[in-house]
């Protein structure tokens, strides 16, 4: 490998004259200098390293598996290095291997950090490996470059992780930013800028491969986003938020764009004409909440758009969500549809979800309880009512 002498000139100086600083708050200790690896975060440390590392391939032994007449045994990212192999005693010489090429070139193998996954159906088979004398934990997960994998090749774990991660977002965007006072679209678009991407990554590899309470507790992290900004409770019929907002279940889009997230990868010239097991086309189909919406939400008033003040957007939303449901009827149960134990708590009279009567009814039984659901409806504003 040849490297300009200017190259390697530039290099010796830039990594004999660095400094390193300890920060502990406002305190910072004395300068000093490593003569050992390179500076964490620096750009040319992983490039340095990787041009270190490049005679490894050449010395491990071809053990792993075979795709297309190519032997995949060693996968390298910068100081990161994975060994596969089909059999527990190939593994084994692979790390034997490993314990050498690291003796003559002076490096480390961090074995506390070093983690052994045995891919298997049914009950893990009773193997042990050892590196320098030591032994390695076999885990059933593992997260490599931001990935979780599992034995099972089933990324529910994966999708768990996104699912804490973007809920993280959100609150961190509702906190640092006026949300409430912005229009829906902003929103939206607020969303599919800082939230969504978080999904897009290896989005091909899991979203076949996921549990279905998985891909619902994904849906949740749209919902949820679209409920807070409307002033919902949570459990407000998310087919009537994706209606109103003209939209459609977060698992739905991401299963749209899959096949399209391919970009980035790069494959050896001996692989050409395979095709990817993981890439399903997924159909183009519309999504239609209309079917999981009550009929009684029909009745409700008609809203052209949806207001940006957030006062009346949520006076809006109250009323036609009809949030206001278990202060008038016996049945404090969350519901989705009329039931028959739906009655009045006044009359004991069965009512419909959106009775016109409902108020009068509590006005003509108990003038004080009405006015009590006035102020719990308006949130102690001067709210106006609707008689149908």
């Amino acid at each position: 490998m040849y490297i300009p002498y200017k190259i390697c000139a530039s290099l010796f100086h830039i990594y004999g004259n660095i400094k390193i600083y300890l920060n502990e708050g406002d305190s910072r200790a004395e300068p000093f200098k490593s003569n050992i690896g390179g500076p964490q975060g620096d750009v040319s440390s992983a490039l340095l390293f990787s041009l270190f590392l490049s005679d490894i391939v050449d010395f491990m032994p071809k053990l792993g598996p075979m795709l297309n007449g190519v032997i995949v045994s060693l996968i390298l990212y910068a100081d990161d290095k994975v060994l596969i192999a089909k059999t527990a005693d190939d593994l084994q010489k692979m790390l034997d291997c490993l314990k050498c090429y690291c003796d003559s070139n002076e490096l480390e193998v961090n074995v506390l950090k070093t983690k052994v996954m045995v891919f298997h159906r049914g009950r893990r088979p009773e193997e042990s490996f050892v590196y320098n004398g030591k032994q390695l934990e076999i885990v059933s997960s593992f997260c490599y470059l931001g990935f979780t994998l599992t034995v099972q090749l089933s990324f529910t774990q994966h999708v768990e992780a996104l699912v804490s991660k973007a809920r993280a977002r959100i609150g961190l965007l509702y906190a640092k930013l006026p949300i409430q006072d912005i229009p829906l679209r902003l929103v939206i678009r607020l969303f599919e800028t800082y939230i969504a991407p978080s999904f897009h990554y290896g989005l091909p590899l899991w979203i076949s491969r996921c549990s279905q309470a998985s891909l619902q507790a994904l849906d949740a992290v749209w919902t949820k986003f679209l409920k807070r900004y409307l002033g919902l409770p949570p459990y407000a019929n998310n087919a009537i938020v994706l209606y109103i907002s003209e939209s459609r279940p977060l698992s739905e889009s991401l299963k749209a764009i899959a096949s399209q997230r391919l970009g980035g990868l790069v494959f050896p010239a001996c692989f050409s004409g395979m095709k990817l097991s993981f890439i399903t086309t997924a159909q183009q189909t519309i999504y239609d909440p209309i079917p999981a919406i009550p009929t009684t939400f029909w009745m409700s008033r008609y809203i052209h758009s949806i207001p940006y003040t957030k006062f009346y957007r949520h006076k809006i939303m109250y009323e036609i969500f009809d949030i206001g449901h278990k202060h008038i009827y016996m049945n404090t149960n969350f519901h989705a549809w009329p039931e028959e134990n739906c009655k009045c708590s006044k009359c004991n009279e069965q009512r419909s979800r959106l009775d016109a009567k409902r108020f009068s009814c509590i006005i003509m039984h108990d003038n004080a309880f009405f006015h009590l659901f006035a102020l719990k409806i308006a949130n102690k504003f001067i709210c106006k009512f609707r008689f149908f």
